[in-house]
């Protein structure tokens, strides 16, 4: 005969009730289960959730840096995700000492009636820390330059070089009006496998020449034919050799120092090597007084754009846009972006572009050492150079990979838009290698999810 008895339970915690002994069993069960439940499911949902405001963020500073205002970082240093699980069961008889009424006919029961009562509950409770970057913790993130060894493992980690190098580093030649040619020179040997980089102790960077084997495709994106890719190579190594060291011999490594070094005359060598801070990068990239490598255009104009690039040949493609000077406004390309006529070696540019079948890296590969024409159309090409296309609309996006509200007005980059996409998150990355760590406590987790 069943005598009444009650018991609760939480997870690890049993109750007595005789008669829903196979129901008490399943439930506690599934206690046993809600740990790793719980790191199944929450996991994957703060990455992603981090991820996706971590770039908004990175967006949403990149358009206040373009309208001269301040950039604020705000960092997501722990999540503590405290997980709990129970429930209760009860069990009872009523109409004790009743006797069945076998003599009714009216399809009733006297006599004693079991019932049980249950409830489960789970709770998530997590607790979230945000550190606002100010005082020296912001200023050793967006103003102390980037060392070559960061951009040596941004490099080896198959970031694209043009957007490294075009982003991070300001300076590599002694002369100003050499950096384009140089930087050009750098992203070509790069596309024909032929360029290796490393960084040395003294935060110097050294290019070291791969001419055997080199990558021949490249050399019809060029303009040139397959068995012109070793001459072509030659020639941009030369190049680089003149307008770094001001050589002219045999090359078996370049050198591109940070800080000045002892000459053979005994004077100091002024250090060539300049880089950006993570503000920097951010403020160069966007600013249009300038000379921007993202682009604020009309949506319009953005999904041009992205179909002209797709629409040139595969393996003639970087990771950049090239704009032509003759179809876009001059505020897209800096300094000012005051309208003034096209030279004569901006129609030259604009004459590149329009062919769908070049790499759009170098503008030159005769000669080593080019002449200020020469060299003011690699200037020419490398302002024409855009790295990020960012859409300004008057009203919300649709399927976008990142999107933000900034005075009244969305910014934000198309879904299908790969150049932009790996843009944005070589900037978080940026960010990332510059951040110091945190100097406040950590939390001391406290996980309840029961006993097995």
């Amino acid at each position: 005969m069943f005598n009444s008895r009650h018991g609760q339970f939480l997870c690890g915690v049993g109750g007595k009730a005789i008669s829903v002994v196979a129901v008490a069993a399943m439930t506690l069960s599934a206690c046993s289960v809600v740990g790793p439940a719980s790191i199944d499911h929450g996991r994957t949902s703060y990455n992603e959730v981090i991820e996706d405001t971590s770039r908004q963020q990175a967006l949403l500073n990149v358009v206040r840096v373009s309208k001269g205002e301040s950039p604020l970082f705000i960092d997501v240093t722990e999540v503590d995700a405290a997980t709990s699980a129970g429930g209760t069961l009860g069990s009872g008889v009523t109409g004790l000492g009743s006797i069945a009424n076998l003599k009714s006919t009216a399809g009733t029961i006297a006599g004693p009636v079991e019932s049980v009562t249950g409830s489960v509950s789970y709770q998530e409770a997590p607790t979230v820390r945000y550190f606002p970057l100010s005082g020296n913790a912001l200023i050793a993130q967006v103003s102390t330059p980037i060392r070559p060894d960061s951009l040596v493992n941004l490099y080896n980690s198959d970031w694209p070089l043009a957007a490294i190098l075009d982003l991070s580093v300001n300076r590599v030649t002694s002369g100003y009006e050499d950096y384009d040619a140089a930087i050009d020179a750098m992203i070509d040997l790069d596309a024909y496998g032929a360029l290796i980089l490393a960084a040395t102790s003294d935060d110097s960077l050294t290019l070291y020449p791969a001419k055997r084997s080199v990558t021949e495709r490249p050399a019809k994106c060029d303009g040139k034919q397959a068995e012109d890719a070793a001459r072509i190579v030659d020639v941009l190594w030369r190049r680089l050799a003149y307008y770094i060291d001001g050589s002219s011999g045999a090359i078996s490594s370049i050198t591109i120092r940070s800080k000045a070094s002892g000459g053979s005359n005994g004077r100091n060598k002024p250090p060539f090597l300049q880089t950006r801070s993570a503000l920097g990068v951010m403020k160069v990239a966007a600013d249009p007084t300038q000379r921007p490598s993202i682009a604020f255009l009309p949506p319009e104009d953005v999904r041009r754009i992205i179909d002209d690039y797709n629409a040139r040949l595969v393996f003639c493609r970087q990771l950049f846009y090239t704009l032509a000077p003759t179809v876009y406004h001059p505020s897209v390309f800096g300094h000012g972006g005051e309208p003034t006529e096209l030279t004569e070696t901006e129609r030259q540019v604009a004459g590149v572009i329009s062919q769908p079948d070049r790499s759009l890296v170098t503008m030159n590969t005769e000669k080593a050492v080019l002449n200020p024409q020469e060299l003011r159309a690699e200037s020419d090409l490398v302002n024409a150079r855009k790295f990020m296309l960012i859409a300004v609309s008057d009203t919300p996006p649709v399927s976008t990979f990142a999107s933000v509200t900034h005075g009244g007005k969305w910014y934000y980059i198309f879904d299908d838009d790969e150049v932009s996409k790996r843009t944005l998150a070589l900037i978080v990355q940026i960010n990332t290698i510059q951040a110091i760590p945190t100097q406040s406590a950590p939390l001391t987790p406290t996980i309840s999810v029961g006993a097995r």
